[in-house]
This record gives C-alpha cells, sequence and structure tokens, in this order.
C-alpha cells in the first residue's frame, strides 16, 4: 500500500507543478480555458443529441469518482500520519469546495466567460498542495 500511495503521491505532485502556471496566472489560465472550451465544441458538434447526453453522464460520474478518490488519498494519508492529518482535512475541503465550484459553473458551458479565475482560491491550492505532497513523499519514504 505505501508503494501505491508513494506513486500517487509523486504523480499529484508532478501534476501539480504541472499545472501551476494556470493556476497562478490570470492569462494562462484563460488561454487554457479557451483552448478546452474550443476542444469540447468541436467535440459535441460532431455528436447526437443522444452521444452527447451519454458522455455528459459519463463524464460526470467520472469526475465525482476521481473527487472520491482525492477524498479518500487525503483521508487515508492524514490517518497514517498524525504530522498531515491537519493537511489532509484542509485538503478535503479544498476537494469539495472545487467540486461546488465546478457544480456551480457547470461542467459543460461553452462560454468562456462562465469559467471564473478564483485567484486567492487557486493560490492557496497550489500552496497547500506545495507543503502536503512533498511531506507525504517523505512520510512515505521513511517510516
Amino acid at each position: 500500500m505505501k508503494i501505491f500511495l508513494l506513486v500517487i503521491s509523486v504523480l499529484l505532485l508532478i501534476f501539480r507543478i504541472k499545472e501551476t502556471p494556470k493556476h497562478v496566472s490570470k492569462s494562462v489560465y484563460i488561454r487554457s480555458v479557451e483552448k478546452s472550451v474550443a476542444d469540447y465544441v468541436g467535440v459535441i458538434e460532431n455528436q447526437t443529441e443522444k452521444e452527447n447526453a451519454t458522455m455528459k453522464v459519463f463524464s460526470t460520474i467520472i469526475c465525482i469518482v476521481i473527487d472520491l478518490f482525492y477524498v479518500w488519498y487525503y483521508w487515508y494519508i492524514g490517518s497514517k500520519f498524525q504530522p498531515l492529518l491537519a493537511l489532509s482535512v484542509i485538503q478535503i475541503v479544498t476537494v469539495i469546495i472545487s467540486f461546488v465550484f465546478a457544480a456551480k459553473q457547470g461542467l459543460y458551458s461553452t462560454d468562456v466567460n462562465t469559467y471564473k479565475f478564483r485567484r486567492w482560491y487557486l493560490l492557496f491550492n497550489v500552496l497547500i498542495d506545495y507543503i502536503y505532497y512533498p511531506m507525504a513523499i517523505y512520510l512515505l519514504m521513511t517510516m
């Protein structure tokens, strides 16, 4: 289990490093959203209404499963390593807040303006991740 958690922690740290520019720069964030919306519009133009509805259901289920995995991961790490308990609770809260933000703005909006750049929330999340993942990797490697 430690190896699995270590691999997941390293992957999450790599993804955090890769996504950091998008979360600290509004212009990079807007370009990323515009590209994602353009890709989504390109996909839904070639689908029937039934295919589009099916895709929305499956992608919503996948998003929920991923968020549940994050909650489980943070809970499990926090329960195994007391130094990370408070940070794990913060991480779980940020996952829930992210889910609420996504649900409110609409996961399938084709309007770029519905995707708000929440500077302080994203910056807080980046900082917490840069503290959490290296600590989790260190604790997993030493214990």
